[in-house]
């Protein structure tokens, strides 16, 4: 694995990447930051996190819905982190 995908997956073992991000991922991340600002955003963002994260299921529930709720999961995690760290970003630099 390089390690840009390295980096990029790090959010999952909660380590943070001693690299410093190149300017489009610093853009990228200020785009999400600034699409979830709104309220009607965090609104969006907030059911995203009820229908995957908060979402609980029976011991009757197959593997395969497991694993595709956990690629969701996964997305909503993704999600957050990325603007995270837009506002971060953005925090830091005054923007």
């Amino acid at each position: 694995m390089t390690t840009e995908n390295q980096d990029a997956w790090s959010w999952i073992d909660g380590k943070v990447s001693t690299n410093r991000p190149d300017a489009d991922s610093l853009e990228l991340s200020r785009s999400f930051a600034r699409v979830f600002s709104h309220s009607e955003s965090a609104r969006v963002l907030d059911h995203l996190r009820k229908s995957t994260r908060d979402r609980v299921f029976g011991p009757e529930v197959s593997e395969a819905t497991l694993r595709y709720v956990e690629g969701q999961r996964a997305l909503v995690a993704y999600m957050e982190n990325i603007i995270e760290r837009g506002r971060s970003s953005a925090m830091q630099t005054g923007q």
